[in-house]
């Protein structure tokens, strides 16, 4: 299977596969973990959890590690790192992130 994703990214040049599928179905991809937000709790004042249901590349966490998120904000990528708060998984595809706002944060 890499063999043809390989032939295929070299087809699709100057792009990579991942932004030809993302056309059809922004959580689509070949490689690229992406996620999706299906949930989200506003349980502590200043501070959110997400939900999110990663697609088929994620193989899980382990205590300790983060994750990075990006999002776009009038047109620029902005990217942050956030530790999950549920216990180690293994190849589960949900997480849960707790973001607090900060004064002058963007993200």
């Amino acid at each position: 299977m890499v063999g043809l994703i390989d032939l295929v990214q070299t087809l699709t040049t100057p792009h990579p596969l991942d932004r030809y599928l993302e056309l059809v179905r922004p959580g689509l991809t070949a490689r690229e973990l992406r996620a999706e937000v299906t949930h989200v709790s506003h349980a502590v004042p200043g501070s959110v959890t997400l939900t999110l249901r990663a697609s088929r590349q994620w193989r899980g966490h382990a205590a300790g590690q983060y994750v990075q998120i990006g999002v776009s904000i009038n047109g620029v990528r902005h990217t942050r790192c956030y530790s999950p708060i549920d216990p180690e998984s293994r190849g589960e595809r949900y997480l849960q992130l707790t973001v607090k706002a900060h004064p002058g944060g963007l993200v």
